[in-house]
């Protein structure tokens, strides 16, 4: 028995590391994707030629902004279940029972595949890329239409050797579920959102996908006028529109397009569309292919295992290549962004700072930028000082828009740093505005574009773009943050509008400070600016209570007088007499609070005299 415990231990300890003594892990790029796999390389070729073929088709039939994708994917083929079971989801503590999977994020792509099982694998596999690239081009899209436009495609099967594709090929078991299931009206189907029963429990969620599936193959082969009406609705998604007043403004009657689809399935009738490549797709077949060593394969692989949630795992193994290794620069790019998606943006800093020392890696420059700024937020937040510059995260970003002027990941990054800078609002609008129409499908960079707009005092662009985030953003925290957002920009319209309708008799209403969504101002008189014990303690007294805010430094706090008069420097020591000010901060949380300190002052303006607060 404990030999054999031994001999598991050891077989576990190879699992882990990622290849076993008689694994030998190959890359091979094709013209738009990039194959690493234990397989052989005669398996991997055909999975790269299958994905450069579906590739191909979907241009044909999407704009080619879908398919111009600015984020790199790269395609692992594993050559068993035993080899890809590491890498897979759990559930219950125990592997998902999948043969691939595709997992989208903001800097790549990347798909998994057991090549063993190539043909259940690539299915699931494109039912997820076609996701990918139809909220390329479409943006958002309701849920019928979203799994219906990916399960029409995901039945592509080549023909002739790879010179042919068909597509829209019936899908024999949504055919049985719907032959023996009442069809649910069509109101309801399109009223399902993504937090839906439906959209998300068992036999409930098949039968919405099976009946989003029919309905998508009615518009797009069952009848010429309604397919050309599919494309009207789609190109309106694509502009923002919402979604129920587009369906019903471009298809009508629900009634009339229900009672089609009923007679469309009654005939049990489904045409596919053929694709004549004219040549074999030959992408696929481009390049050689290149032998991985152990560092190189397992870096691809911990990158893999952690964004597949074995984060532990995956940080053991890339620590261990550094520690032999410490010049690995592409291993501390994958551990910076191990920590930087797990929310460890402190720990991520390090190792994307060492891997940045490579000016012209643009990922490194992006992933560092990135990180500086999210350990700037989330020090501004907590009223702590940084310890990060701002203009540092501003050149790594600038010198990687410089590398790659067209990825919109770097540029919705580098707009969010010129918005937090505030030196150059023109630059950070046209910089999110950039990534948004480049990436229309993230919901991350519309909401960074709405929160910009808002500090720019755009209320009606943001309120267009929040509207449909609110209602129908996959994630909750995307819907959650839109709200705040909405309800920011409200009181912000509501104080501009009061503070328009004020009339002073001699003062007039000087220009304030924009604040922030996760600013508080508080209006008082400053007393004391407290330099003792090496910290910086500004003292308010207002109505309500006496304040206490911590800055860096003194001329860390934006000081600004509205007093024709050449105001005073904010210095140490007491205020002679008190200045009637607006203190601006970020509020303490409640450990920073218990020691006295009621947040991080931000700013300071010392307002006019005579001036009437309303």
């Amino acid at each position: 028995m404990r030999k054999l415990g031994w001999l598991c231990a050891v077989i576990a300890v190879l699992l882990a590391d990622g290849v076993s003594a008689e694994s030998q892990w190959i890359r091979l790029r094709s013209d738009h994707f990039t194959f690493v796999g234990d397989a052989s390389e005669r398996d991997i070729r055909d999975v790269a030629l299958h994905l450069e073929q579906f590739r191909e088709m979907m241009s044909r039939v999407l704009p080619q902004s879908a398919i111009s994708s600015t984020v790199p994917t790269v395609v692992f083929v594993f050559q068993n279940d035993s080899s890809l079971s590491p890498y897979k989801q759990t559930f219950g503590g125990k592997p998902v029972a999948l043969a691939g999977f595709f997992s989208g994020w903001s800097d790549r792509n990347l798909i998994a595949i057991n090549a063993a099982a190539e043909q259940s694998a690539l299915r699931v596999v494109l039912h997820e890329y076609a996701h990918f690239l139809v909220q390329n081009t479409s943006g958002h899209l309701p849920p019928w239409a979203n799994e219906g436009l990916a399960g029409f495609y995901e039945t592509f099967q080549d023909r002739s050797g790879g010179k042919s594709a068909l597509i829209g090929l019936a899908n024999d078991t949504y055919v049985a579920m719907l032959r023996d299931s009442e069809l649910m009206p069509l109101k309801k189907l399109l009223a399902i959102e993504y937090t839906s029963s439906e959209y998300n429990e068992g036999e409930r969620r098949s039968l919405f996908y099976a009946e989003s599936w029919a309905l998508m193959h009615y518009l797009q082969l069952g009848s010429r006028p309604r397919a050309a009406q599919l494309a009207q609705y789609l190109a309106r998604l694509h502009e923002g529109e919402d979604p129920n007043a587009v369906f019903a403004g471009v298809f009508g009657d629900s009634a009339i397009l229900e009672r089609e689809l009923r007679d469309y399935l009654r005939k049990l009738s489904f045409p596919a569309i053929r694709f004549d490549f004219g040549e074999k797709v030959s992408g696929a077949t481009a390049g050689r292919a290149d032998r991985l060593d152990e560092v190189t394969s397992t870096t691809y692989l911990a990158d893999l295992q952690a964004r597949a949630g074995h984060v532990d795992e995956a940080r053991a193994r890339l620590q261990k290549i550094l520690n032999a290794n410490p010049h690995a620069t592409a291993a501390a790019e994958t551990l910076g962004v191990l920590e930087l998606n797990a929310g460890n943006a402190d720990r991520a800093l390090p190792w994307l700072e060492r891997a940045a020392t490579d000016t012209s890696a643009a990922s490194a420059q992006v992933l560092w930028g990135r990180a500086i700024l999210e350990r700037y937020e989330t020090a501004s937040n907590d009223g702590r000082d940084s310890g990060s510059s701002l203009n540092d995260a501003r050149q790594a970003l600038a010198r990687a828009a410089a590398l790659q002027p067209d990825d919109a990941e770097t540029l919705a990054t580098l707009g969010r740093a010129e918005s937090l800078a505030g030196e150059d609002t023109a630059k950070a609008l046209a910089l999110l505005d950039k990534a948004v129409a480049l990436a229309p499908g993230q919901e991350v960079y519309r909401l960074m574009l709405a929160e910009e707009l808002v500090r720019q005092h755009d209320f009606e662009r943001a309120r267009q773009i929040l509207g449909p985030l609110i209602a129908t953003a996959r994630r909750p925290e995307i819907r959650d943050a839109a709200r705040r957002v909405m309800t920011h920009a409200a009181e912000r319209a509501n104080e501009l509008a009061a503070a328009a309708r004020v009339e002073t008799r001699s003062v007039p209403a000087p220009r304030f400070r924009v604040l922030r969504p996760s600013e508080t101002r508080a209006l008082g008189s400053l007393t004391m600016v407290d330099c003792e014990a090496g910290t910086i303690v500004l003292h308010v007294e207002t109505e309500d209570q006496p304040l206490r805010l911590s800055a860096a430094s003194v001329v860390a706090v934006q000081f600004i007088s509205y007093r024709t008069s050449q105001p005073a420097p904010l210095t140490c020591g007491a205020v002679e007499p008190p200045e009637r000010v607006f203190a601006t901060y970020l509020e303490s949380d409640a450990a920073i609070q218990t020691t006295g300190i009621d947040g991080r002052a931000v700013a300071i303006e010392v307002l006019p005299e005579g001036y009437v607060v309303q």
